[in-house]
């Protein structure tokens, strides 16, 4: 083949994909979804004004369960704000590393949730106002106003033990691209992210990665990723490098073909099996993926839920709250929240409290949002790394320095008519060191844990045949004793 022949070769191809034959396979690429909102506006003049023919189920996104992710950077304790167990359910026989002293019952109460998952309560001596778990705290009351979330009620606790690197993005917890390449399509929009990296949080992916994802950094920026026009300073740095590459692998024949009538057809097409809407959408602003502009009942709610006015588009709260109703309602497909300044061992418990209760409040307005909107939700809240406390015999030590090996991962799940079942509220264990307990496979592996993490959505999903074709989450026996979560 000669070297002008190589280079006549498709886009998929060139990006190292098979022959895509099917909408969720061109969405699995992740050609479609760049293609559509990168390469789509210099061809717009081609498009012109006509309205694209749907030929290939537009708009219709998947039937997976929404999946969200919520990443907080720096290593929180997440351990201190349970009553970790030991491999065997049992507790472990100090705690004092952890923040919590001598253990429960001594130097703190233990409180229940999500069933009978046992949290931090209230503290036994020493200096302490309110839960000891002040992630807890703001789960159940996300804008501190005394009441209490009731979407508790209808939600699933699990917790993994895990050992991880320390304030590094190089952790493999992002999952996004295993619930993509299972089949999690949105209706609208792509994988939305909020921090420019390849997974838009500060995680690395585990097994494969996703496609780029929008970065989203204002509520305008939904509205805009439907139009062409905007959609080029809306790329992310790796969105534009991909592009370029694309880009430079088209020849001179190949780029007047794509300006010939059948490949204004081919434009077309791919346009309408991405599910970016045609010209008709992006002139109405493009539906209800930015909810606070609705100006209807759905707006006034997501401003309550998450503290905002209905005119916010900038604040964290309002990008956050936009991101999950997209998420939930299935606009979108997977959505990765990142919240920053979680490694907070500045030798005071005071900073570690405040960013703990904000990390709950965030969970529990997706909850709330869940609720609201009558959606099930997957949420798993990861992080890098974790700290360690100065050694009292009181459940008020303040933070003193990293200590990855004591980390730890969430998973909730929501569903509208009631508590997911689970078969066990723990996916490995801590030992007596007051660390994961690496007898347990996931114990030293971020990589595993993740596809752990993994396995329950997919098992959730009723989808463990796909954890089985593709060997992930280790053989049928590991994968038993991970998974927790029954099918919905």
């Amino acid at each position: 083949m000669s070297k002008r022949r190589k280079q006549e070769k498709p886009m998929w191809a060139a990006l190292n994909h098979p022959k895509p034959t099917t909408r969720r396979e061109f969405l699995a690429t992740g050609v479609i979804p760049f293609f559509a909102w990168a390469v789509g506006p210099s061809l717009v003049t081609l498009l012109g004004s006509r309205s694209l023919s749907a030929t290939c189920d537009v708009g219709s996104g998947s039937s997976y369960i929404p999946f969200i992710t919520l990443n907080l950077s720096g290593g929180p304790s997440l351990a201190s704000q349970l009553v970790v167990k030991n491999l065997a359910g049992g507790n472990i026989s100090s705690y004092t590393k952890l923040g919590l002293g001598v253990g429960p019952g001594i130097s703190f109460n233990v409180e229940k949730e999500f069933g009978n998952v046992e949290f931090a309560g209230t503290g036994i001596g020493g200096n302490t106002n309110g839960l000891v778990s002040k992630f807890l705290t703001g789960m159940r009351s996300p804008r501190n106003e005394n009441t209490r979330n009731p979407a508790l009620d209808k939600a699933a606790f699990i917790w993994t033990a895990v050992a991880s690197g320390d304030d590094s993005s190089n952790n493999p917890f992002d999952i996004t691209g295993l619930v993509l390449k299972m089949g999690m399509t949105g209706s609208k929009l792509p994988n939305l992210g909020r921090t420019d990296t390849s997974t838009g949080i500060g995680q690395k992916p585990t097994v494969v990665p996703p496609p780029a994802p929008f970065i989203v950094g204002n509520v305008n920026d939904l509205s805009n990723a439907l139009g062409y026009a905007t959609a080029l300073s809306a790329m992310s740095s790796q969105q534009k490098t991909s592009l370029a590459k694309v880009i430079s692998r088209l020849s001179g024949s190949q780029i007047r073909k794509i300006a010939s009538t059948s490949g204004n057809q081919v434009i077309a097409d791919l346009v309408d099996c991405a599910n970016i809407r045609n010209v008709d959408l992006v002139a109405s602003g493009g539906g209800d993926v930015n909810p606070l502009a609705l100006g209807n009942a759905v707006s006034t709610e997501l401003a309550r839920i998450w503290g905002v006015n209905a005119n916010d588009r900038t604040s964290q709260n309002a990008v956050f709250g936009s991101m999950v109703y997209n998420g939930i309602q299935g606009n979108a497909s997977t959505i990765n929240l990142n919240l920053g300044g979680y490694d907070y061992h500045d030798g005071t418990r005071t900073t570690g409290n405040t960013r703990d209760q904000a990390a709950g409040s965030v969970v529990g307005k997706i909850l709330e949002t869940a609720n609201y909107l009558q959606k099930p939700v997957f949420i798993y809240v990861c992080a890098d790394g974790a700290t360690v406390s100065s050694e009292s015999p009181t459940a008020d030590s303040p933070w003193m320095s990293d200590r990855g090996i004591a980390g730890m991962q969430y998973i909730i799940a929501f569903h509208p008519n009631g508590r997911p079942s689970v078969s066990g509220n723990q996916i490995g264990g801590f030992n007596d060191g007051q660390a994961a307990d690496g007898k347990f496979p996931i114990g030293n592996s971020p990589d595993l844990a993740a596809q752990a993490v993994f396995a329950n959505y997919a098992a959730w999903n009723k989808r463990v045949d796909f954890l089985e074709l593709n060997r992930l989450a280790g053989d049928a026996g590991l994968r038993n004793q991970v998974i927790k979560l029954t099918s919905g």
